[in-house]
């Protein structure tokens, strides 16, 4: 969770409000939310017990510790009703230091697909099964309370959090991202089309940013073919309530009438522009080929193959490899066309590093910060706006 320490971390460096950055290219920037519930282990909390909608076990192990060590997942510890006033206390906190530090939005993940290999030897990260997943899933959320049960009860505490956090920030600056037919450390709800088209119809009404959905092909542990003939099979033999012809979004999308869809999962440079030119949503997300392609746009733009990430460096447990496979990709296919206009941004940058010293001297930086720099740099800012790329300012230590 956002806390104090990390709003003054992503407000200044060297002097500047790093998320105020995105003027440059008028974009925006949003930041997630979530709690693991049982994903997490103790030896992480501070010895605290992992908490979840009930009293149930991952069954794997989590690598996300103190060394890296792998520890095993431990049963949960079922949320009193304080623990689940305290928890979305704690997300309406985290609203709200998000907004301080400049975000434009916070996504509420209840689900997300996340990177993790079975060769990987344990958990680097929760895919979907999230603390909002584990109310959501009757296989996990085995509560006879207001929490548990019927469809109704099991969506309580993620609308609970909505509008909590709505109520501190407002609509337009929440959003949701979910799985519905996410299996990745959770089985598929017994009736998935049935919980998430009653969530995202309550969702609907709220008129929140945006709702992020998954597409069912997609699963971070299994190949696309492999992820689709379990849920086949599952189907076969009565585990879920639907047809094999009711994989895919539009059960959800058609509840969402006014709301912005989002979706995500297996896209590339080839099939990432047809559902949004028919309109089926209204833009597709991408997460690691961000990483892996830093020209990611102009290769989409020009339709060039993309460069795969390297799975092992994706998440990292030591300071030490945090470069490699994150800053370390070379320009692609495209690099020759684009020369032209990064040597443009390196001159920009240039220039704004000669002439910072006469820029920190007027009277009113202090004040009036933005506004004296974009006046002082308006001609590197115009060049930059001729560039393909989101400028990062330099550094003048």
């Amino acid at each position: 969770m956002l806390c104090t320490p990390r709003v003054h971390s992503w407000r200044a460096s060297y002097g500047m409000q790093v998320t105020h950055v995105k003027w440059l290219k008028a974009s925006r920037f949003d930041v997630v939310i979530y709690k693991v519930g049982r994903c997490a282990v103790s030896v992480s909390l501070g010895g605290r017990q992992p908490l979840s909608s009930s009293a149930t076990n991952l069954g794997y192990h989590n690598r996300n510790t103190p060394g890296g060590v792998a520890v095993p997942h431990e049963i949960a510890k079922a949320m009193t009703l304080q623990d689940i006033q305290d928890t979305i206390d704690d997300h309406v906190h985290a609203a709200k230091c998000a907004i301080e530090a400049g975000f434009d939005c916070v996504e509420i993940v209840s689900s997300n697909n996340t990177l993790l290999k079975p060769e990987f030897d344990g958990m680097q990260a929760s895919g979907n099964g999230y603390l909002l997943d584990q109310f959501l899933n009757s296989n996990t959320n085995l509560r006879t309370d207001n929490y548990g049960g019927n469809k109704e009860n099991r969506a309580r505490f993620t609308l609970e959090i909505l509008d909590a956090v709505i109520a501190a920030i407002g609509a337009s600056r929440v959003a949701l991202r979910t799985s519905p037919w996410g299996t990745v450390w959770l089985p598929l709800d017994p009736d998935p089309i049935a919980i998430w088209r009653y969530l995202l119809s309550e969702i609907e009404k709220r008129g929140i940013a945006y709702v992020c959905l998954t597409q069912p092909r997609a699963d971070l542990l299994l190949e696309e073919k492999t992820k689709i003939d379990n849920i086949f099979t599952a189907i076969k033999e009565g585990k879920v309530a639907a047809t094999v012809e009711d994989l895919h979004l539009r059960h959800f999308e058609e509840v969402l009438k006014t709301t912005p869809v989002l979706a995500n999962g297996n896209y590339d440079s080839e099939n990432c522009f047809d559902e949004v030119e028919k309109s089926e949503v209204d833009a597709i997300v991408f997460g690691r080929y961000f990483i892996s392609n830093p020209d990611l746009v102009e290769k989409l733009r020009l339709g060039k193959k993309l460069t795969k990430w390297n799975n092992a460096t994706v998440y990292i447990t030591s300071i030490a490899n945090e470069i490699e496979g994150y800053t370390d990709y070379p320009f692609g296919e495209v690099e020759e066309e684009i020369t032209v206009v990064w040597t443009l941004a390196v001159l920009a940058g240039i220039q704004i590093r000669y002439k910072i010293s006469s820029f920190l001297s007027h009277d009113d930086i202090s004040d009036n910060f933005f506004v004296v720099f974009q006046s002082y740099f308006a001609k590197e800012i115009a060049l930059m706006h001729q560039c393909c790329f989101s400028y990062t300012l330099w550094r003048w230590d």
